[in-house]
């Protein structure tokens, strides 16, 4: 979302969206393990998921992480202009 917000200039609508979206492929692994297909190395495709499992500090880490990336958006939103907001410029 950062990265859309930096390119295209503006807020991405519907935030949430994107967060459930993401949150839905990374633990689609799980969906299948649920349902008997076993985890293999394969289902790093979706976002690293194995892997994920075995970061050093596991969910401290991943908060970390949550909270480095939100700042980041969050940043990238106060500094980027609202959409039909004037720009007030001494001069001419």
């Amino acid at each position: 979302m950062t990265a859309w917000v930096v390119l295209e200039k503006r807020p991405v609508r519907l935030p949430a969206l994107w967060v459930v979206l993401g949150h839905l492929v990374a633990m689609f692994p799980d969906f299948l393990f649920k349902f008997g297909s076993p985890h293999r190395h394969w289902m790093d495709v979706f976002l690293a998921h194995l892997t994920s499992h075995f970061v050093p500090g596991r969910n401290l880490t991943w908060y970390a992480i949550f909270l480095l990336a939100l700042a980041g958006y969050l940043t990238a939103t106060v500094r980027t202009p609202s959409p039909g907001a004037q720009s007030f410029s001494r001069g001419a």
